[in-house]
């Protein structure tokens, strides 16, 4: 059982539970089941604790470090010394770029430079002068980080490191959709209450995955993990020979990477027979590998498997949106009631009819805590 501490009742920080999936090989399983809307599955694949035994590829590295008015203090300091620990992590034959936001973006070359000693201590010097100051123009990192040429011969990673604290999260994510190409994104929430929901669509949308930097965290250790994450991908260029079973719907559509520490999960619906055994087939360290998975089928109603397909249809759904002028909304909202499932267009409402009150209603205003660990003065307007 998990619970909060009975002092830790201020609503001013997010709730982080971690935990770690992993065993010595990468893993596979289908979970199926049937109801009377037809076949529905949930395919996890599960890697490894650990990869430094497969050789390392060149990656290309982009860094864009959000220098707007609420980084400032701590959360920039965190971000900072995550940049130089990723900057040291680089080998011969990376390459990498380093690029900062506020009201516009600047960066530190015109292309991603060569992981040489003094580019190196060029861009240490470069983010060393780089304060906190000004709104955020988020979508300026963003085209700066994404239009440049890709070179085929590295993986292309862009690491955002960045509190979210914007309200345009439609627009950045359009961009991102549009420009992505090669690149995985992958995001650092840094600060005591990140903005999640921007942080977990850029992941979700760019192929990659999402870290955060709480306050108390170490941002070095945090980018030490994740260069050896990214350096050593448990399966690249993943497709599965889905045999008999006739998939169909599956999402994500397009299966991100697998990395160690994190688990990939796809859902779909069938109509086909369920195979005896499904292929996984990807890459490791340049290496095509077959990964077996494991088939149970549920002898229980498709209620919870067909939610999370549901579920996963209509975030997809919900990112077409972003650069499509097709009109989404009504198929997600019968989707979710169909599901019985929240969505941006349905709720649950509960109605108590046991008892009345009478009279006038009264506003009241309630104050509502600054996040823990974020500047009053640099995020918070003081006029009425």
């Amino acid at each position: 059982m998990v619970a909060l501490r009975s002092e830790d009742h201020i609503p001013n920080k997010d709730f982080v539970l971690r935990y770690r999936v992993a065993g010595d090989r990468v893993k596979a399983g289908l979970v199926t089941s049937r109801d009377e809307r037809g076949g529905f599955f949930s395919l996890m694949v599960y890697p490894p604790a650990e990869l430094r035994r497969v050789q390392r590829q060149p990656v290309e590295i982009v860094f864009v470090l959000d220098c707007s008015g609420s980084m400032s203090g701590k959360p920039i300091e965190q971000a900072k010394s995550a940049i130089r620990r990723g900057l040291d992590s680089l080998q011969p034959g990376d390459s990498f770029q380093l690029i900062n936001f506020s009201m516009s973006a600047g960066q530190l070359g015109r292309q991603p430079l060569e992981a040489t000693p003094q580019n190196v201590e060029r861009a240490r010097r470069f983010l060393a002068n780089l304060n906190a100051e000004g709104g955020t123009m988020m979508i300026e990192g963003v085209k700066a980080a994404l239009d440049f040429a890709h070179d085929p011969e590295r993986l292309r990673f862009v690491c955002f490191l960045t509190d979210g604290y914007i309200g345009n999260e439609s627009e950045i994510l359009a961009a991102v959709e549009e420009r992505l190409g090669a690149s995985r994104i992958f995001s650092f929430g840094v600060g005591s209450s990140p903005n999640r929901y921007l942080m977990d669509s850029l992941a979700r949308i760019g192929r990659g995955a999402v870290a955060y930097l709480g306050e108390g965290d170490d941002g070095a250790a945090v980018m030490l993990a994740f260069f050896e994450r990214i350096c050593y991908p448990a399966l690249t260029d993943i497709a599965i020979n889905w045999s008999g079973l006739r998939a169909l719907e599956v999402f994500p559509a397009r299966a991100p990477d697998l990395f160690v520490g994190r688990v990939i999960t796809l859902a779909g619906r069938f109509n086909g027979d369920v195979p005896r055994q499904l292929t996984i087939t990807g890459k490791v360290g340049g290496r095509v590998v077959n990964v077996p998975v494991q088939i149970e089928q549920s002898e229980m109603p498709g209620r919870s498997i067909a939610s999370v397909w549901a579920r996963t249809k209509i975030g997809a759904l919900t990112d077409k949106m972003l650069n499509s002028e097709e009109p989404l909304a009504a198929a997600i909202r019968q989707l979710a009631l169909d599901f019985n499932l929240t969505s941006p267009y349905t709720a649950f409402v509960a109605v108590d009819s046991a008892s009345s009150t009478s009279g006038k209603s009264k506003t009241v205003h309630q104050a509502v805590p600054v996040p823990e660990g974020v500047s009053f003065d640099k995020t918070v307007s003081n006029s009425e």
